[in-house]
């Protein structure tokens, strides 16, 4: 285990890094990784003793391997209790530590060792001296031996063993819950069979959210209180309300001031494993039956108190929202009705299960309910926003909005939040021990924007990348497709135990795996850190100024217009040459993801697969800027934007109200172009055949090139 720390510092001093963090290399070596050696040794041992021959040791030992890397791959549970040596993944964090994933692998490295002590002490008892004797002959043996030391020993691992083994179960199975492959598979059955018939119900929206949350870090618990203005938007009148939040969060609700009462229509059976627990689970899924109903166009009041606290540990995953340092909590909001997305999509499931097969397609474009609703929270449409959070006071609490205060109460820091121009809903809350980089820049039309890039206080390493992406994105931006809609942008570091950056309004939380600590040196790096950041930047336009509507394609407003504009943004810091290896790049994951396809792919003005928004959007819209030039295509967007920037009131933007302006601004020997990549499926195969050169003059050359070009169309099959 020592090896390992000497030769990694080795090529750290090699490399000329000299922050040697060697009390995490001890922990890893010594408390994490050391003890499944150790585990693996004491089968090792045990097998090779109750075997009793060198050859068929091996044989056994390695078989008992590769038994359980199968079951563990293609049984329809991965439950550690009863696989030997596996533990909780984990994973480490500058911000955070190992964090709350030391408590399982404690336990479960306790559990296994016990065990394995025990299994050899036990084949220790089966030693053969002198002339082998049968099986039955050494048992004899054994049971002669089991006194004395043996006896104690044994005694002691099998407690070990059952004593670790239970406060783990206690912590997996009944503080929390573990549910089979198959298990999970019957409970969306379930949820898609008994509340189905919710969902064209009708329901409210939010209109204005005012939130008081208490975030207490080291217990890993979220208290929030919050009221939520309510609106019947629909023509029909409502007398219930279906709401629905997370099964971690615990929650009380008024209506108007007053208590509701409710009934939960779907239970549960409680999970095979989870066997002492009594009775049956409930969704969390309410009913709250409405004194008087809500007619259209009427307004009410919700005051929802909740409380999210993890306890214990769990058999896997890793649970990011509530850390000691680094919480990134997301589940603010209620949700109104069922939520699709908790059904079963593979078409092969639902044939087993009696499921209809999804079509996994939004309504048509000219869809009514479709214009009318947003695409990432059919629950609200643009939404005013407050949050007072209070956290730990040597932490920083960051929501939605403009800081307006902040103070220290009770030892407790609080921070307060108004955003006073509307929004999607689309809230989170961070807070973590924070250096605060702060800068500003000023737009062409005299604006100022103040920038705040919130980071672990050593990851100072790229800061520059990040800040150059704002300052220029929100010039380039402002100037090519509209006004910025907001006074600050701020960038928020959270723990790796997630992989992504997401961009909400002003905010945009970023993982610590995502370039914080990224080395550039080498000159042809791809600046990344740029790209991504620009790309989450853009969202401030397509996605939160631009809401896309919720029909076919509209999520291309989102997410092909920002992998756009993030490019055009590298291309004009980094050169034109610079790009090619990123469309190559995209043009791969394209191709790739067309491949893989199960189901089938959809023209692009349909598009519903990320392949399609994310790189064949991107490689379509550079391709436009090429045939008709940046200004057309600005324009395009510019007056896009204009026309659906900020509203508050359907319709919403889909992808057919893009496509009428680009279609407005390409000239007519172009449309072919935008026929063939919006309405049909393209493929080209264009390539070099053959280059030669003649010399003319000192400076001169005469290039011929043979080229090959083809244009084929496919069908939704890929045929």
């Amino acid at each position: 285990a020592s090896i390992p720390i000497v030769a990694g510092v080795l090529i750290q001093l090699l490399k000329g890094y000299t922050n040697f963090e060697l009390l995490i290399y001890l922990e890893e070596m010594y408390l994490l990784t050391f003890p499944s050696f150790i585990q693996m040794i004491l089968l090792s041992f045990a097998v090779h003793l109750m075997v009793n021959n060198k050859f068929g040791g091996h044989g056994v030992g390695m078989l008992i391997w590769v038994v359980m890397f199968i079951l563990r791959s293609y049984a329809n549970f991965d439950y550690n209790l009863l696989f030997y040596f596996y533990t909780p993944a984990y994973r480490w964090s500058d911000m955070n530590g190992i964090g709350h994933f030391i408590a399982p692998q404690f336990w479960f490295n306790l559990y296994w060792i016990c065990l394995g002590a025990l299994l050899l002490t036990i084949s220790y008892l089966f030693i053969e001296r002198g002339i082998a004797g049968s099986f039955s002959e050494r048992c004899k043996v054994a049971m002669q031996r089991f006194t004395g030391i043996p006896r104690v020993l044994i005694v002691l691992f099998f407690m070990g063993w059952i004593g670790s083994g239970a406060y783990c179960y206690y912590n997996v199975s009944y503080l929390n819950s573990y549910s089979t492959s198959t298990e999970v598979k019957k409970a969306a059955v379930k949820y898609e069979k008994e509340l189905k018939k919710f969902e064209q119900i009708a329901q409210p929206k939010m209109t204005n959210v005012v939130l008081f949350a208490d975030i207490f870090p080291e217990e890993r618990k979220v208290v929030i209180r919050s009221l939520v203005s309510i609106k019947n938007k629909t023509e029909n009148a409502i007398d219930s309300l279906h709401i629905e939040m997370p099964d971690q969060v615990k929650y009380d609700l008024l209506y108007n001031g007053k208590p509701l009462n409710y009934r939960n229509p779907l239970w549960v059976n409680q999970p095979i494993f989870s066997f002492l627990k009594k009775g049956k689970d409930t969704v969390n899924y309410r009913i709250y039956a409405l004194p008087a109903s809500l007619k259209p166009g009427d307004t009410a009041l919700l005051e929802i108190h909740a409380v999210t606290q993890y306890k214990g540990f769990v058999n896997s995953g890793f649970t990011r929202e509530i850390l000691a340092n680094g919480t990134f909590y997301s589940d603010v909001l209620p949700s109104f009705g069922y939520n699709a997305q908790r059904e079963l999509n593979s078409d092969e499931d639902r044939k087993k299960y009696g499921l209809p097969i999804k079509t996994d397609e939004f309504p048509v474009q000219s869809d009514p309910v479709g214009k009318r609703t947003l695409l990432f929270n059919d629950d609200a449409d643009l939404i005013h926003f407050e949050a007072t959070v209070s956290t730990s006071k040597d932490q920083i609490a960051v929501a939605p909005g403009y800081l307006q205060k902040t103070w220290e109460t009770n030892g407790r820091k609080y921070f307060h939040y108004i955003q006073d121009s509307p929004i999607d809903a689309f809230a989170t809350i961070v807070s973590a021990r924070y250096d605060v980089l702060r800068d500003s820049v000023k737009l062409s039309n005299g604006k100022n924007v103040n920038i705040e890039l919130f980071h672990h206080p050593t990851h100072k390493y790229n800061l520059d990348r990040f800040l150059a992406a704002y300052k220029d994105g929100l010039e380039f931006f402002s100037s090519a497709y509209g006004d910025f809609q907001f006074r600050q942008m701020r960038l928020l570091e959270f723990p790796r135990y997630a992989g992504f950056a997401q961009s909400f309004p002003n905010t945009v939380p970023f993982a610590e795996s995502f370039g914080w600590v990224a080395d550039f040196s080498k000159p042809d790096a791809f600046d990344y850190v740029y790209y991504v950041t620009a790309h989450e930047l853009a969202h401030q336009w397509w996605g939160h100024q631009v809401v896309p509507n919720k029909t076919r394609g509209s999520n291309l407003i989102s997410e092909s217009l920002a992998e756009y504009t993030a490019l055009v943004l590298s291309e004009r810091k980094y050169g034109r040459d610079n790009m090619k290896r990123f469309l190559k790049d995209e043009l791969d994951g394209y191709l790739t993801g067309r491949a893989r396809e199960s189901k089938k792919e959809n023209t692009f003005i349909n598009c519903n697969r990320s392949y399609e928004w994310y790189q064949k959007g991107s490689l379509i819209l550079y391709g436009l800027r090429d045939l008709i030039g940046d200004k057309a295509l600005n324009n395009a967007l510019h007056a896009f934007r204009d026309s659906f920037a900020l509203k508050e009131n359907p319709p919403f933007a889909g992808s057919d109200d893009l496509y009428s302006f680009i279609q407005k601004s390409t000239p007519d020997s172009f449309k072919y172009y935008l026929v063939d990549t919006w309405e049909k499926i393209t493929l080209y195969d264009n390539k070099f055949l053959k280059a030669t050169a003649k010399k003319l003059s000192k400076d001169e050359y005469e290039v011929t090139l043979n080229i090959s070009t083809n244009k084929f169309y496919a069908d939704s099959s890929g045929k």
